[in-house]
């Protein structure tokens, strides 16, 4: 969410909590039970899901999370607020193992401005390292 800061600056803190939480609100009800949703930081979130096959798992599985932040407006106290979202989608199986967390963190945040350019998810498989 590139324009969280500016609208932190905007409409003040609680206003910035309120938005954090529709959003996570919002994308709970959009990821699957098995799920892992988590908060990065104030402005990223991440979503840890666990496919069964990897090259069966695209960005078309993934558009519903695109459409529920980006098309839908977030009712707020200051109004409603359409975001604009950018989705990075790092995929790897076991072979792509042992990577640390710092590692992954850095090449899905790599991914990050095209998304926002684009008005997409950005895409990402990593190799087998064997």
């Amino acid at each position: 969410m590139p324009e969280a800061p500016v609208l932190r600056q905007r409409h003040g803190e609680a206003f910035h909590r309120e938005l954090l939480l529709g959003v996570a609100r919002r994308l709970q009800q959009l990821v699957r039970p098995l799920d892992v949703l988590v908060r990065l930081d104030e402005q990223h979130f991440a979503l840890i899901t666990l496919v069964e096959d990897l090259h069966e798992c695209s960005s078309s599985s993934f558009k519903r999370l695109h459409d529920g932040l980006n098309l839908k407006a977030f009712k707020t106290s200051e109004g409603f607020i359409s975001l604009k979202a950018g989705i990075a989608m790092l995929g790897l199986d076991s072979g792509a193992l042992p990577l640390g967390i710092d590692e992954l963190l850095q090449r899905t945040e790599a991914l990050l401005p095209d998304a926002y350019a684009s008005g997409r998810i950005a895409t990402c498989r990593l190799p087998a390292l064997r």
